[in-house]
């Protein structure tokens, strides 16, 4: 920069005054400087009616845009009195930028500015020391004064200002960002230099500005939208998708809007929720587990997605699940079932059937293989109805008796299927989850027809494998899985010359490690010990007079070891009790079967909620026998052998679970010979679900054995 003497300053300032075709003004402070030459090229070399805007300034240091038309090679400008004249080192194109240095100023003293106008008249104005600091770089000359800012056509905002070089709108460009009072309550704004007379909530581009990725589109149902943030905590509204919370963004899921869990098929537990996922249930799958209200007073509940209307002292897997504990026991004589009900029919009968939630809604369902081939669905709705059959799946050739498993194949927690069929293959579906199953997949054609199909992990990899028994001409072929739905090539497990009708996976020593006992055509069982890792040996022949058609297992004299059921043709239902070492004593004849016929599925499981083991099987003849029961006293002795009821049909297959959500076994059943799927419902009365501590210090019971004093739980009396 430099510098001429005051001489030659007032003969330029004259020269200035009298040429009109000549002038130019120049604006400083802190943040603005505007030279506007007009003067011929003579005179002012490089100006070319060109004008100059500052974009910002600190000290004596601003940096300039020419918005003219030509370049600029120099600038004329009088501070304090002094005629500037700076020279630059390379021309300002049109539209660039460029810093000068226009004279050294002090910080904290008056700064006089003088402006030239076309016509020769000087106005004079004075930046005072107060507002030139260091700190602020010299203040403005338009954000100082209101008439200097509208004369140049600005706006000028009045009010408490905040943000950046305010209260002159639009003389800064793109960095005149400020606002006037409360961020949510103003209606004055100035955005990148351009004025908006606008709230928050009505101007989508000041909401991005200032608070990014929060405007809200759509309809607006609440106080203060569509901006979330700008009025705090009394935002607070939502649209179909995104709800603003205090002020706070978030999307809006089924679980914190009733409106969209309802639309989306769910249930809405309203008032204070307790517990995962609430509270909208069923659409976080089985992570859904909550209530709302008082545990002890509610009677509503979402237990793994699936929606029970029934309080804890009704429930003992609620009690159970929630850290309370439930008194259980029957009431002598008690058990009884319904007359037989007819849940369902199929084309041509069933030699199979399996109970399984093949939709994950919480509510159990019936899969069967009809007789010819087809695989059919019964949707359950929780409450003992089911929806009519849906064909998921076809086997080749007709389905064999019992050769059909469900379980996680390829461990995406939803249940697979695996059948057989009468033409020796065996095929497998992947679910869906929804009830729908993936195509077929088929193994290669075996040697013989399966007879049986279990799903279970044989070398604890935590993948399931697959076994199927042979019958007469074979033993047992194993798949070792690799859990994501494929398998190794079919393994040939040791067997008895007589072949494998029947057979349990089952960890008969307590070594942790399952191993398989079966039951062959000849008279006799056997065991095979597991290893841990997919094979089996010491082969052990177990004596019984009994044929093989029906096998279970379970400990049923309570000594923590897994005893064997088994029976057959004319000779009835016999028992084998574990020594606990994996060898079994001589069976021991528990019920007799009528002349002809012969038992072909054996079920064990506490039919009465005593805590000891019952034992159901069904009967396949032509005398149109009901399934039989006998009562457990928990030390390998039965009562009397029960029919379930007094209706007549032939049984090909039965399965036991709860149908209808009440906590009690119930019985269904298919025949080869008939297109109905038959079930009796438990109608047991006891007084097993009462739960000790939901209710804290109001829980006060007993039964013949403990109490719940206080709600706490106690063996005797309080």
């Amino acid at each position: 920069m430099k510098s001429i003497t005051p001489i030659i300053s007032v003969i330029l300032l004259v020269l200035l005054t009298i040429v009109a075709s000549v002038s130019a003004f120049f604006f400083i402070n802190s943040s603005v400087l505007d030279l506007e030459s007009q003067g011929s090229a003579d005179t002012f070399p490089g100006s070319d009616n060109s004008r100059l805007n500052l974009v910002s300034i600190t000290g004596s240091k601003a940096i300039v845009r020419n918005d003219g038309t030509s370049p600029v090679t120099e600038i004329v400008m009088f501070v304090n009195g002094e005629l500037l004249n700076y020279t630059l080192d390379s021309p300002i194109q049109p539209g660039q930028l460029k810093e000068i240095e226009f004279t050294t100023q002090q910080a904290g003293e008056d700064l006089e500015i003088k402006i030239i106008y076309n016509s020769g008249k000087i106005e004079q104005e004075t930046s005072p020391a107060e507002k030139n600091t260091l700190n602020s770089g010299f203040m403005m000359l338009f954000d100082l004064f209101q008439e200097n800012c509208t004369m140049q056509n600005y706006i000028w905002i009045t009010g408490n200002i905040t943000g950046i070089n305010g209260s002159c709108c639009g003389n800064n460009g793109i960095y005149d960002n400020f606002y006037s009072g409360l961020m949510g309550n103003t209606t004055e704004f100035c955005l990148n230099g351009t004025y908006s007379p606008y709230s928050m909530d009505l101007n989508k581009t000041l909401c991005d500005y200032y608070y990014p990725n929060s405007w809200m589109t759509g309809t607006i149902t609440g106080n203060n939208g569509s901006c979330c943030g700008d009025d705090g905590l009394l935002d607070n509204f939502s649209n179909a998708t995104h709800i603003c919370n205090n002020g706070v963004l978030g999307s809006i899921t089924n679980d914190t809007s009733q409106s969209v869990c309802q639309s989306s098929g769910y249930l809405w537990f309203s008032g204070t929720v307790t517990g995962d996922n609430g509270a909208c249930c069923g659409d976080d799958e089985l992570s859904d587990t909550f209530y709302n209200g008082s545990i002890g007073d509610t009677e509503y509940f979402c237990q793994n997605s699936t929606f029970i209307n029934q309080d804890v002292d009704s429930n003992n897997t609620l009690c159970t699940f929630y850290g309370f504990t439930p008194f259980k026991y029957f009431l002598t004589n008690a058990l009884s079932f319904s007359n037989m009900i007819t849940l369902g029919t199929i084309p041509w009968g069933s030699p199979v059937v399996k109970i399984a939630d093949l939709n994950n809604d919480g509510n159990n369902d019936i899969v069967l293989v009809e007789g010819t081939n087809p695989i059919f669905w019964f949707k359950g709705f929780g409450n003992g109805t089911f929806a009519n059959r849906v064909q998921i799946g076809s086997t080749q050739n007709g389905g064999a008796k019992e050769a059909l498993a469900i379980d996680d194949l390829n461990n995406d927690t939803n249940l697979d299927i695996v059948a057989a069929d009468n033409s020796a293959y065996l095929h497998y579906w992947f679910g869906n989850g929804d009830g729908t199953m993936s195509s077929r997949n088929t193994f290669p054609q075996l040697a013989s027809s399966s007879f049986q199909v279990i799903i279970s992990d044989v070398n604890n990899d935590n993948n399931k494998d697959i076994l199927s028994s042979q019958g007469s001409s074979g033993g047992i072929i194993l798949y070792l899985g690799y859990g994501n739905g494929s398998f190794n090539p079919k393994i040939d497990v040791p067997f008895s010359p007589y072949g494998t009708m029947r057979f349990r996976v089952v960890d008969i020593n307590n070594d942790n490690l399952l191993d398989i006992v079966g039951i062959t055509t000849g008279q006799f069982a056997y065991s095979l010990m597991g290893s841990g890792d997919g094979n089996f040996s010491n082969y052990s022949v177990i004596s019984t007079p009994s044929t093989g058609h029906a096998l279970e297992v379970a400990d049923i004299n309570n000594d923590s070891y897994v005893d064997m059921l088994f029976g057959g043709i004319n000779n009835g239902l016999y028992l084998a009790l574990n020594y606990g070492n994996g060898s079994f004593n001589e069976s021991v004849y528990l019920a007799p079967t009528p002349l002809n016929e012969y038992i072909i599925r054996i079920k064990v499981l506490d039919i009465n909620n005593d805590y000891k083991k019952d034992v159901i099987f069904s009967l396949e003849s032509g005398n149109e026998e009901n399934p039989l029961y006998l009562l457990g006293y928990g030390n390998g002795s039965f009562q009397a052998q029960l029919p379930i009821s007094s209706d007549t049909i032939g049984t090909a297959d039965v399965d036991i679970n709860d149908l209808d959500n009440d906590q009690d076994y119930d019985i269904i059943v298919v025949n080869v010979f008939d297109t109905n799927v038959h079930s009796w419902y438990n109608q047991m009365n006891t007084e097993n679900n009462v739960c000790c501590g939901d209710d804290g210090a109001a829980d006060v019971f007993s039964n013949s054995t403990h109490s719940c004093c206080a709600g706490n739980f106690q063996a005797g009396s309080c």
